[in-house]
């Protein structure tokens, strides 16, 4: 597998980044905050093309494994108005995603996908893996999105969180796509990076979503009150302890679950 070197951004190449992307001229570099730390490969000029995204999962443990994807918008374009990007959420009938009346907020989950004992698996490439066989996202094949949400989800949108269910090692847990430390809250990310800004609640869990000023990225965070899901959580099976996590790095998203 490869993976990009990964380089600090400084204020002033973010500076360079935010000037060209107003120019229309290149896209933002991919999200790396080392004050946190945070490191993805979402940036603002993949909101209109499916990019090359790889959702890997490396399954070391030797029972089948069953992943449910809750995927909401990647990037913030600016406005809760309603238009993502230009698409008229109220005239798409985005009933999921424009729950409220509210553009950022709101997840769709995927079915259940599963994936064998000692695998490891390249998800489909692109915004959210919402085509072939991994993260059917359409309600009519066991998700929950509109017909007309599966496109924007697949332009547009990311995996905040994954329920994961072994049955075979009577085990089962919610936990998000790392961002920092998972005990850490808006209050204290701001502390340590004046990168990122509150959107608010994400609906149906306790957690807040925040968005990068220079990417426009957005990330699951803690609530002010510290409360949220963690991004790695462990079991015992047959005398072992083993480790389920999900972060992102440079080059792509990973679900792993490790000795």
């Amino acid at each position: 597998m490869g993976l990009f070197t990964l380089v600090a951004c400084s204020d002033e190449s973010y500076q360079q980044a935010d000037k060209m992307n107003e120019n229309n001229n290149i896209v933002a570099p991919p999200t790396i905050d080392v004050n946190i730390p945070y490191e993805s490969p979402f940036y603002e000029g993949m909101c209109c093309h499916v990019t090359h995204v790889p959702y890997i999962i490396d399954n070391q443990l030797s029972e089948q494994i069953e992943i449910i994807g809750h995927f909401g918008f990647g990037i913030y374009d600016g406005a809760d108005d309603g238009f993502h990007f230009g698409e008229d959420l109220v005239g798409l009938v985005a009933v999921n995603l424009y729950g409220n009346s509210t553009e950022y907020l709101n997840t769709v989950n995927s079915s259940t996908s599963f994936f064998e004992a000692n695998t490891y698996t390249i998800a489909a490439e692109s915004m959210a893996p919402v085509v072939g066989p991994e993260f059917l996202i359409d309600d009519t094949s066991g998700g929950s999105a509109a017909s007309s949400e599966v496109e924007l989800i697949h332009q547009f949108g990311k995996m905040y969180y994954l329920d994961i269910n072994i049955p075979g090692a009577g085990y089962s847990a919610r936990i998000k796509v790392k961002f920092g430390d998972d005990l850490m809250d808006f209050a204290a990310l701001s502390t340590f990076s004046s990168d990122w800004n509150r959107l608010g609640n994400l609906n149906g869990i306790n957690g807040d979503l925040v968005y990068n000023i220079h990417t426009n990225e957005i990330c699951l965070a803690n609530d002010s009150l510290g409360n949220g899901l963690r991004s790695e959580d462990s079991f015992v099976f047959n005398g072992q302890t083993w480790y389920v996590r999900a972060f992102t790095d440079a080059g792509s998203v990973q679900i792993t679950i490790t000795p």
